[in-house]
């Protein structure tokens, strides 16, 4: 009797919602604005070509709206090489597969303690 109850319950809520989504009305995109004012240009057709091919590198780099948001023009400078960095990923390959298996690093941890290899501090620099 009760989950007969319980299911009659849940039927209506979702009834009442469906209602209350369908009540809400409809929602549609606008009518289209006409401008009505002629556009007049102040450059002929080959004036505009000939400052495009004159600034081409200028226009090639804003041609996209990924290179309009991202500066390209300030190149980041690093110490650190490609190559550190391939090593780095290289040397540190079997931690981050132990630490993303299915024990999330449990037997990991409990070996490391052990031999005493490595030093872990949360919430500080180890010294």
């Amino acid at each position: 009797m009760n989950r007969n109850l319980a299911t009659a319950l849940r039927i209506a809520a979702i009834a009442a919602a469906a209602a209350a989504a369908m009540a809400a009305g409809n929602a549609l995109a606008d009518d289209i604005t006409i401008e009505k004012t002629p556009f007049v240009s102040t450059l002929s057709r080959a004036e505009v070509r000939a400052d495009l091919l004159k600034n081409s590198q200028v226009a090639r780099e804003l041609a996209s709206e990924w290179s309009m948001q991202f500066n390209n023009l300030s190149p980041v400078r690093s110490a650190y090489s490609p190559a550190q960095a391939r090593a780095a990923y290289a040397a540190s390959r079997d931690e981050v597969r132990q630490l993303n298996g299915e024990d999330s690093g449990s037997m990991y941890f409990s070996m490391s303690r052990s031999n005493g290899t490595s030093t872990r501090v949360m919430g500080g620099s180890a010294h």
